[in-house]
């Protein structure tokens, strides 16, 4: 686990933005293609004051998934990244009874 974050720390970073669907654009510069979709998504979230878990990225129109690098996901300098929020959850109603 070391060498990976060894690794992360010098491997080169990368620019890309984040654009929210209200058209804001984050830039992120702070990431290596090492890093994982969850690195990405708490980035954003402390840029925005939200919460990194109700973030959804989607690159390309594919969703990306938290453990996924960077890299792994075809995000390179400059690409741009979509993120939305995700759907609250919402509580199963359960049917009532009809007498």
């Amino acid at each position: 686990e070391q060498a990976k974050a060894g690794a992360k720390a010098d491997a080169p970073r990368i620019a890309l933005v984040v654009k929210e669907l209200t058209g804001k654009a984050i830039e992120v510069s702070t990431l290596s293609a090492l890093h994982t979709i969850a690195e990405l998504k708490e980035t954003v979230a402390a840029a925005t004051g939200g919460e990194a878990a109700r973030l959804q990225l989607v690159f390309k129109n594919v969703p990306l998934e938290d453990g996924s690098t960077l890299e792994s996901c075809g995000v390179v300098e400059g690409s741009e990244v979509n993120a939305m929020a995700k759907a609250a959850q919402e509580e199963a109603v359960l049917p009532q009874a009809v007498p």
